[in-house]
């Protein structure tokens, strides 16, 4: 690692930080497809090592960060260069998220591949205004037959606890037409290969399949509610849920704070629920 201190180094973060400023882009979402980090073998000071090499891979391994192979048989994600984007990146998607083009720049690199040029393409632009929020998200499902309650439990527990965004269970038939049940995962796509071993480890099945696809969301922020219950003073939080205008549409309280409530002030639930979610109708009122 004592090479990722050399004064190119350091020119090449500067002249980067710079050229982001210039462009306005630090406050902008910044996304791109997984590394394509060439393949075969790299010389350096220390002999011959693998591509990707151990510096560039432990870079990426600390943000899990997802790469492949290729598609030319040469080093093309260098350890600075592999930084420089791990950290820059907001999200990684397959493909081109839905934006208006507004400047496109090429830098070229010094190497010759006989079969595509050595360049890296940057496309700024503005999102398209959907009406919608969206973000890219993996779908992971798996069939299973012969589990117990008790373990499907553990399992959703252990997902959600492991970063899964949601978990679904659906009653289906197999085959043999036996009862069964489709276990689905929501999840962010540099997680799934992660949730894919854990669903694979918790319940013994043969196989995981996993989509990468697009979700349309509303905006969604968590606002606390303060209120007092029989002379106990609480804050509950809620989530507040807006559409592209601003526009409150639904308020939701977080069930493990009215159920924590419910337990120290002996009163239904289902009131609390009535309670908070009309203070909060009342802190956001619809339009």
């Amino acid at each position: 690692l004592h090479e990722v201190a050399l004064v190119d180094t350091a020119a090449e973060i500067i002249g980067c930080a710079v050229a982001l400023d210039d462009l306005n882009l630090f406050e902008a979402k910044i996304y791109s497809t997984p590394l394509a980090v060439g393949g075969g073998l790299v010389k350096f000071s220390h002999g011959t090592v693998a591509v990707p090499a151990p510096a560039t891979l432990a870079i990426l391994q600390s943000k899990n960060f997802p790469f492949h192979g290729g598609p030319i048989e040469s080093e093309l994600a260098t350890p600075t260069g592999a930084s420089i984007l791990v950290n820059l990146v907001n999200e990684v998607t397959n493909f081109y998220p839905a934006i208006v083009p507004l400047k496109v720049g090429f830098g070229a690199g010094t190497k010759e591949f006989p079969d595509m040029p050595a360049v890296l393409r940057v496309t700024v632009g503005n999102a398209v205004d959907t009406g919608v929020a969206s973000d890219e998200i993996a779908v992971l499902e798996t069939n299973v037959d012969d589990l117990s309650g008790e373990i499907l439990g553990y399992t959703i527990d252990k997902l959600l606890a492991e970063g899964a965004k949601d978990v679904s269970i659906t009653p289906m038939v197999t085959k043999k037409n036996r009862p069964g049940q489709i276990v689905k995962v929501i999840a962010d796509q540099k997680d799934a290969a992660h949730l894919s071993k854990v669903l694979i480890a918790e319940t013994g099945t043969l196989g995981v399949r996993v989509n990468y696809c697009q979700r349309h969301i509303v905006n969604r922020e968590v606002a606390m509610v303060d209120l007092t219950v029989m002379g106990n003073k609480a804050s509950v939080r809620v989530k507040v849920s807006k559409n592209a205008q601003g526009e409150v549409i639904r308020v939701k309280p977080e069930f493990e704070d009215l159920k924590v409530l419910a337990e120290k002030t002996g009163k239904p639930l289902r009131e609390l629920v009535e309670l908070v979610v009309s203070k909060a109708q009342e802190m956001f009122p619809k339009k």
